[in-house]
């Protein structure tokens, strides 16, 4: 008589169960909406210059882990005025973004020789409000929190600090602490979401 087998043996409907893969979810990539004041003055800090390098380094990280949708917000006058305090560095940087479309210039008026600016921050916030996008700041935006709850969303979920060591522009791998999602996930929406923001703007 042949020894009892060691295993016990699935039927065809069990293994059938096992082999078939688990298919995926899809997920696409968020908008970027980037604090252009705030990485400048990051990367430019120990000199105490607006860096138009710094900016344009942090914008090409996004680019090149294939984000399509990546936006840095400036003052107007950070355009028109080189010598603007803090002074800006590379500023011809600052001129090819802005004529490639990755950086947006806020608007300003001057009204009896005074320079009247908008806030930038309102421009950060509500953009990636309205396409589910990720604000890269270090800025906390308190002001804005109780503005309004899809504004506070936003802040709270879709915040991604950063710094720089030397021209090393570096991110967090766990943007909302250990317990939130890794990076790659924070960077990334489901078809569903996806639809959802598209289907909410304007056409």
């Amino acid at each position: 008589m042949p020894p009892a087998p060691s295993f016990i043996p699935l039927s065809s409907a069990e293994q059938i169960d096992i082999l078939e893969p688990v298919e995926k979810e899809q997920r696409f990539l968020r908008p970027i909406v980037i604090d252009g004041t705030n990485v400048a003055l990051e990367h430019g800090k120990h000199k105490n210059t607006f860096s138009c390098r710094g900016l344009k380094i942090a914008i090409d990280y996004f680019l090149q882990k294939g984000h399509e949708n990546v936006t840095a917000f400036v003052p107007l006058h950070r355009l028109e005025r080189k010598n603007y305090y803090p002074f800006a560095t590379d500023h011809f940087l600052l001129e090819e973004l802005e004529k490639l479309g990755r950086v947006v210039c806020t608007p300003s008026r001057i009204v009896n020789d005074r320079r009247v600016t908008c806030y930038e921050g309102r421009f950060i916030v509500d953009l990636a409000t309205l396409t589910g996008g990720v604000i890269v700041s270090n800025d906390k935006y308190r002001d804005l929190v109780e503005e309004s709850e899809a504004y506070k969303k936003t802040i709270e979920k879709r915040l991604l600090i950063f710094c720089f060591d030397g021209d090393d522009f570096l991110i967090p791998k766990d943007p909302l602490g250990v317990n939130g999602p890794g990076v790659d996930e924070f960077l990334s929406m489901s078809a569903t979401e996806k639809n959802l923001f598209s289907s909410a703007q304007p056409q």
